[in-house]
C-alpha cells in the first residue's frame, strides 16, 4: 500500500513539474516576444522579423488595393488559462514584405482604413 501512494505522489508530482515548467517557458517567450518588439523598426523585411521573432503562432494575409499585407501574431502574454487566445498574441502586420506597425490598436486601425477604403 505504501509504495501504490509513494508511486502517486511520484507521479503527482512529476505532473505538477510538467505544467510549471511549461507555463515558465511560454512566459519567458512572451517577455521575450514583447522585448524583441520593442526594439522593431517600421520598414524591416518580414524575413529579417521572422528571424529576431521566430516562428509565430498564426498567420493570416489578405489583399487590399492589390497589396499584400500578411499578419503574423506572436505570444506577448499569459493568461494561466491553459489555453492561447487572440487576446494574450500581438499582431505583427507587413504590406508587401516590409512592416508598417504592430500592436492591437493599430491593427485596428487599419482594418477600419481596410474597409472604409471597401466601401463598406
Amino acid at each position: 500500500m505504501f509504495s501504490y501512494i509513494t508511486n502517486v505522489a511520484v507521479l503527482f508530482s512529476l505532473a505538477i513539474f510538467f505544467v510549471s515548467g511549461c507555463a515558465i517557458t511560454k512566459n519567458i517567450e512572451a517577455y521575450r516576444n514583447r522585448d524583441i518588439l520593442s526594439s522593431m523598426q517600421i520598414g524591416m523585411p518580414q524575413e529579417q522579423v521572422t528571424q529576431l521573432m521566430g516562428k509565430p503562432w498564426k498567420t493570416e494575409a489578405f489583399l487590399e488595393n492589390d497589396k499584400a499585407h500578411t499578419i503574423l501574431y506572436y505570444v506577448t502574454q499569459r493568461i494561466p488559462d491553459g489555453t492561447t487566445t487572440d487576446e494574450e498574441m500581438t499582431p505583427v502586420v507587413f504590406r508587401e514584405g516590409f512592416l508598417i506597425g504592430w500592436g492591437r490598436s493599430f491593427f485596428s486601425d487599419l482594418r477600419v482604413e481596410v474597409k472604409q477604403s471597401k466601401g463598406d
